[in-house]
This record gives C-alpha cells, sequence and structure tokens, in this order.
C-alpha cells in the first residue's frame, strides 16, 4: 500500500477524501447527520481546523498519512498531553476512510510508527489534537440521527480501527433522561437552597465567555484526558455566535456577580423529533456542595419544558468519571455508546 506522508502542502489532498468519502457512502452507513444535515463533516472545515493559523494546530507537531482516494490519519503530538512519566501521549485525528482494511491500516501504522519516533509511549485516537475538538468513535447506537459534539462518522469505522489493532481503552456514554417535569420538580426542591444562599441563575450571554473559560478550566481540570487551552483556543471553539445561539437553554450560576458555574445545553433536531441536550457543566470547585449543579440543571429543565420539549439527552458521558456518579448513567435508558481507542501490542 502507498503511503504520501507530509504537511501542509499535503492538506488540500487530505481533506478532499472527506467529501470524497461521504458523496459514495451508502445511506445505510450514514446514519449521524442530524435532520438539518449539518453535523456531517466537509472538506472545508478539515481545511479550516488544519490550517497553520488555527490556534490549537499551532501549537501541535502534525504529520499527515494518506493513502490517496482510501484513507487519511494525522499523527499530533500535543505537548500538554503527556502521560504519567511526562513522555507524550500519541494522538491520531482527522481519520477518514472508505470500508478498506489494508488501506486504513496503512495510515494508522503509518502515523503510529512517526508517533513512536517522537517519544510516544501510547498512541490513541481518534482525536483531532485534544478533547476540547472532535474525538471518539461511536460504538453502539440505539436510534438514528446525531448532534453536535457527537462523533459523526460511517458506521465501519470501529471495524477499521479494532482491524488495525486498535482496541477500546476508554468508554463513553449519551443517555435519555427520565421524565422532564419529575426530574425538574426534583432538582428544584435542592435548588432552592442555593437560591435562599444567594445564587442566582441567569442566561447565559455572549459577555460570559471569558467567565465560562475560566470555570471550565478549573472545574474540568480533573477530567479524563484534559490538557489546557489558552483563551485564543477556546475563542476560536465556543465562538460569540455560537454562545447566542444557546442563550435560551445555557445558564450561568452567579453569586454577588462573581461566576460560579455553568451549564451548556442546547435543542437538537433528532430525526424523530426534537430533544434537549445536556452537554457541559462545570461549578467552581469553591462552590461545589452549595447546590449550584442542582440550581443550573433545575433551571434547564425549566427551559427545555417551556418550549414543549418531552425528552433530554445527557450527552458524551465518561463512564469512568465523575459525571457518570450523577446518575445519568443508566443502561436502561443509553442512547449511544462511544470508544476512544488504542494501539495494542507494542
Amino acid at each position: 500500500m502507498s503511503i504520501v506522508e507530509g504537511g501542509s502542502e499535503l492538506l488540500p489532498e487530505f481533506a478532499a477524501l472527506t467529501d470524497e468519502v461521504w458523496a459514495a457512502l451508502p445511506a445505510s452507513m450514514s446514519v449521524e447527520v442530524d435532520a438539518t444535515g449539518a453535523h456531517r463533516p466537509t472538506s472545508g472545515q478539515i481545511v479550516a481546523e488544519l490550517a497553520d493559523a488555527q490556534p490549537t494546530r499551532r501549537r501541535c507537531s502534525v504529520r499527515l498519512f494518506l493513502a490517496p482516494g482510501r484513507a487519511r490519519a494525522a499523527a499530533i503530538v500535543n505537548p500538554r498531553l503527556v502521560d504519567a512519566a511526562g513522555k507524550p501521549l500519541g494522538l491520531i485525528g482527522f481519520f477518514e476512510a472508505r470500508d478498506d482494511e489494508p488501506a486504513a491500516r496503512a495510515v494508522l501504522h503509518a502515523a503510529s510508527t512517526w508517533l513512536r519516533e517522537r517519544g510516544a509511549t501510547s498512541v490513541r485516537g481518534p482525536i483531532n489534537f485534544t478533547t476540547w475538538h472532535d474525538y471518539r468513535l461511536i460504538a453502539e447506537r440505539t436510534a438514528p440521527g446525531g448532534f453536535t459534539g457527537e462523533p459523526c462518522h460511517p458506521t465501519y469505522y470501529p471495524r477499521l480501527w479494532q482491524a488495525a489493532g486498535f482496541a477500546p481503552v476508554s468508554r463513553y456514554g449519551s443517555y435519555w433522561t427520565p421524565p422532564l417535569a419529575p426530574m425538574h420538580a426534583r432538582f428544584a426542591a435542592r435548588a432552592a437552597h442555593a437560591v435562599d444562599a444567594g445564587v442566582v441563575v441567569r442566561p447565559m450571554s455572549v459577555g460570559d465567555l471569558p467567565a465560562v473559560y475560566q470555570l471550565a478550566m478549573l472545574g474540568f481540570a480533573d477530567a479524563h484526558l484534559f490538557s489546557r487551552v489558552e483563551p485564543d483556543e477556546f475563542a476560536a471553539l465556543y465562538t460569540a455566535d455560537r454562545a447566542a445561539s444557546v442563550a435560551g437553554t445555557s445558564f450561568v450560576a452567579v453569586e454577588d456577580g462573581r461566576p460560579l458555574g455553568f451549564l451548556y445545553t442546547f435543542v437538537a433536531e433528532l430525526p424523530d423529533g426534537p430533544a434537549g441536550i445536556f452537554k457541559s457543566v462545570a461549578v467552581h470547585p469553591d462552590a461545589r456542595g452549595r447546590n449550584v449543579y442542582q440550581a443550573l440543571f433545575a433551571r434547564a429543565f425549566e427551559a427545555f419544558l417551556d418550549r414543549g420539549l418531552t425528552r433530554a439527552i445527557a450527552a458524551l458521558i465518561h463512564v469512568d468519571g465523575s459525571p457518570a456518579k450523577m446518575g445519568w448513567q443508566d443502561p436502561d435508558r443509553i442512547y449511544k455508546h462511544y470508544a476512544l481507542f488504542e494501539l495494542t501490542g507494542g
């Protein structure tokens, strides 16, 4: 299998494979697109994300590997993602492929070799730079469709990675919540204690983005595979337009004007109707145990009910992490399972 290796000069051909794969994809293998079609990736998006001017791209070492017309992968060293010994975690991202196991294996192994040569003791993927960006693969689904923040790929991708010698190393899940009205009542009962203590929950605004950034850096610091991002990187991910689009369902908790936590949610148009999506929540370490979490969720459930929604999803939870301990992880309410993969056997 002939593999082309390169840098930014290879980007146009590397990115073009996205549109080529999706254009040739049978409908039965293309199920992760939301009702508007906006969720699926495009070649233009890949060019933008891998452009030298992109803030996170500037902070990483990247090498592109391409089996022309068949498969591609980017080998990434992010100096902020290291193991316990300080060695870099080798990342493979921006993977795209036709249903071609030899081609996929060739680009994944070429990328892995490049990463090993640069000191990586483990190789994981798919991760596009950091876990702030697109990562993971869908391992199991119970319903069609998808929403922003989920992996979006043909159904055969996990098989390609496993055939190349990768195995799941971290698992995640999205879960339907119980009925919204009882959940609102449950959270509101404890939220009242926070309100009585002076905590105010209000809609998120564009002006809150600097505070949300600071809360995210503190609140997610212990999260699995967390890597700090700088303000310009955060701004590239969470734009003013994105903040404005979720202002009606996302909230900030403040006390005497000081932000204590935030909850980022939105409404997704799934093929069988709309659903609320609970995507990210962070509470300042000093405010934990004061029912700020409950106050944020109470307000969000209320907002979903006010919009006439009848269901919601707690999204993309690391099943071994702290969010799972909040009670969202229920196998009887699974929407999808996801996995991050690691190269086995050295």
